[in-house]
């Protein structure tokens, strides 16, 4: 048994991903009638970090996918972004009162130094999915109108339920899809890997749930979808036991 402080090394919340084995040749079409469809590097990390930030403009400074787009799709290849030249500094008219000085932001982690809360992921308000194709082509999955897909979410639902990834994703995107071949995967590197050799399929790259939705559908009553959370690391199996006389 190994044992460690809980507070410095906590569990980690992760996102668990899809497989899909049985996507339609024309996935991206489909797709382009719910979400704006963006490329980004055909590099599994690079699309992972891209969903977990969950921030559509984060992909400006990722270089565009080579291949092709399919045609009729709505696919916005990223442009890369070079240093910007600063601005020479605006000469004062007389009399006119200097501005004040512009307060930088604080430096990431400092709200951790002073013993503050880690600050929340900034949220789109938009559902964001990662989806690679074979071929290398990553794509990032903006949502249009939140109002489309919601629709198509059980109504008996709360709504900390109908805003997770995973809802949106079984109920209203993989049925769009006819798709129902789906395995579930943490590894989005091996998954990919494993897409490439098929030449077929695609992985739905899905950012993990708020710690704070985990609590509010527990408190809701309302079980999460199959496979939404990923806790690490994993209690082994008999470290701790319990008999069923004792309850």
């Amino acid at each position: 048994m190994h044992l460690v402080d809980g507070q410095h090394h906590g569990p980690q919340l992760l996102g668990v991903h899809r497989l899909v084995r049985d996507l339609p040749d024309d996935v991206e079409q489909r797709l382009a009638c719910d979400f704006q469809i963006v490329a980004t590097a055909p590099d599994p990390a690079a699309l992972a970090r891209a969903v977990q930030r969950g921030i559509p403009g984060s992909t400006a400074a990722m270089p565009s996918v080579a291949a092709a787009p399919v045609p009729n799709s709505t696919v916005t290849p990223a442009t890369p972004v070079g240093p910007a030249t600063p601005a020479a500094p605006a000469t004062p008219s007389p009399g006119t009162p200097p501005a004040p000085p512009t307060m930088a932001p604080p430096p990431a982690g400092a709200a951790e130094a002073r013993g503050g809360r880690p600050a929340e992921q900034p949220s789109p308000g938009r559902h964001v999915l990662g989806l690679w194709l074979p071929g290398g082509r990553a794509r990032l999955l903006v949502e249009r109108d939140d109002a489309s897909l919601s629709r198509r979410l059980p109504v008996d639902r709360p709504a900390v339920w109908r805003d997770l990834d995973t809802a949106v994703l079984h109920w209203a995107v993989l049925p769009a899809l006819g798709a129902t071949d789906v395995d579930y995967r943490t590894d989005v590197a091996a998954t990919v890997a494993e897409v490439e050799a098929a030449r077929s399929g695609g992985v739905f790259v899905l950012r993990p749930p708020a710690i704070a939705a985990v609590y509010a559908c527990a408190a809701a009553g309302a079980p999460m979808p199959a496979k939404t959370t990923s806790f690490r690391p994993k209690p082994r199996a008999g470290l701790v036991l319990r008999s069923l006389d004792s309850v």
